[in-house]
């Protein structure tokens, strides 16, 4: 009956903070599953109450296993002890609105400085690297509640501390497998306009293979014209290293904020790209995929003053996001991929930091490569509209002299084409009115 007044009591912390000093040792299980449902609460009073029956149960269950180590995935295990479902807020008393504030602060004279929760172990086979700094965000976790006036402020630091409480402060590397050279030949395959990017991931996994070190990727700018492919390559890129892709579309930033986050003093303050990808991902070296870089617009602002800090490593390793400042952030290890249409526009500073590689228009007959392949993964995307469907022989040939961003687009509109006339071969006119060089059209509409 415990558990369920501590849920109904959670916006309440006088009353919350009795009850949960009331518990048994036998509810200190269930007691954690209902910090963790209290923490994804919307509620930053929520959140506050599950923060402190997180650090009052470690407290009772390191007494109890006198001075045992505990684990993360001891304290939160959901087969051992289901999370609870979040209560009804119509059950919370009609007053609770104005004793909040009051509550809140006699709740922590009455609890003291609580000692800080052991940082997990991470569970990650590969390498691991610190990211954060577990002694900052202890000093800063018996503070901040007295520093910041802002109640949803307060409430935003206190669920990113509840996240790393059950993350850790280190992440994965990536470490190639023994597969890849015929990853990358298969990659080329998909992409035979932009071998040189890809004989450049050569040297890179073989350096990573003799050293028998984690794979580290310098800041690459993919150069060339529109539609040649540049955008996808590097999503296929980031999956075939499985660290995770955070694309930034840099054309339609209007500020630092997409990267670097927002400043705190706004009432809608976010974390950016990066803040996200190494505090809610699992790896030290997901990809940063800067899209359309060379049409950055620095009318009033810069989207692209982040990048000064984070394509140097010594910088980058003391990263800050502006919305979340109080946090050091190891961003190091990060891999950006950018793309433009013309490098000659960007910045000096920025294009020095880069490693520029031309991505040039694909011939006729790696454009039919090309193509084939698209017509493959299309396939794969959907299996049961191409069912049955195949390409005529001259078909690919006409596809030859446009880029693959049109002809993805034409084969798919060419599918729909076909099934509409209760065909099963899709021809050239079918493409040519695709790509819009064909009077040909369907008859489609009323009659």
């Amino acid at each position: 009956m415990t558990i369920v007044e501590l849920a109904k009591y959670a916006r309440r912390p006088l009353r919350f903070v009795r009850l949960m000093e009331s518990l048994k040792p036998s509810d200190l299980y269930a007691a954690l599953s209902l910090a963790r449902a209290l923490d994804r609460s919307s509620h930053p009073m929520r959140r506050h109450c599950a923060g402190m029956l997180y650090c009052w149960c470690t407290q009772q269950l390191v007494i109890e296993r006198k001075g045992a180590d505990m684990h993360e995935h001891d304290l939160f295990d959901d087969d051992r002890n289901g999370a609870l479902k979040r209560p009804c807020d119509a059950s919370d008393d009609l007053n609770e609105a104005s004793d909040t504030q009051r509550d809140s602060t006699r709740s922590r004279a009455a609890l003291g400085p609580p000692a800080p929760p052991a940082w997990p172990a991470s569970a990650s086979a590969g390498p691991l690297i610190a990211v954060f700094d577990a002694q900052q965000i202890d000093a800063y976790e018996a503070v901040y509640s007295r520093r910041l006036k802002d109640q949803e402020e307060r409430g935003q630091v206190s669920q990113v501390i509840g996240h790393l409480r059950r993350s850790g402060v280190y992440r994965s590397l990536h470490m190639i497998r023994p597969s890849w050279r015929q990853e990358l030949d298969g990659l080329q395959q998909q992409f035979p306009n932009c071998v040189d990017y890809i004989d450049y991931l050569r040297t890179a996994f073989v350096l990573a293979e003799r050293e028998g070190s984690p794979l580290r990727l310098e800041p690459v700018l993919l150069n060339g014209p529109p539609g040649v492919g540049k955008s996808l390559l590097a999503t296929r890129v980031a999956q075939l290293l499985g660290t995770g892709c955070h694309t930034v579309h840099i054309a339609s930033a209007q500020d630092n904020s997409a990267l670097g986050g927002s400043s705190a003093f706004w009432s809608n303050a976010r974390p950016g790209a990066v803040f996200n990808a190494l505090v809610y991902g699992p790896h030290a070296d997901p990809i940063i995929i800067l899209d359309e870089i060379d049409k950055v617009s620095t009318d009033r602002y810069d989207p692209l003053g982040p990048m000064l800090t984070l394509l140097e490593r010594d910088s980058a390793s003391r990263f800050h996001d502006a919305c979340q400042d109080w946090l050091t952030i190891d961003a190091s290890r990060l891999v950006f991929i950018a793309t433009s249409n013309d490098a000659a526009t960007l910045p000096a500073p920025i294009r020095s930091r880069l490693r520029q590689i031309d991505i040039p228009a694909p011939t006729s007959e790696q454009s039919i490569a090309i193509a084939r392949r698209l017509w493959e993964d299309l396939c794969a995307e959907m299996p049961m509209a191409t069912r049955g469907i195949s390409l005529v022989d001259d078909a690919l040939n006409a596809l030859a002299e446009h880029p693959p961003r049109l002809v993805r687009r034409a084969l798919r509109e060419a599918v729909g084409r076909t099934l509409y006339a209760s065909r099963t071969l899709i021809d050239v006119h079918d493409l040519l009115a695709c790509l819009g060089q064909s009077p040909r059209s369907i008859k489609c509409g009323f009659v």
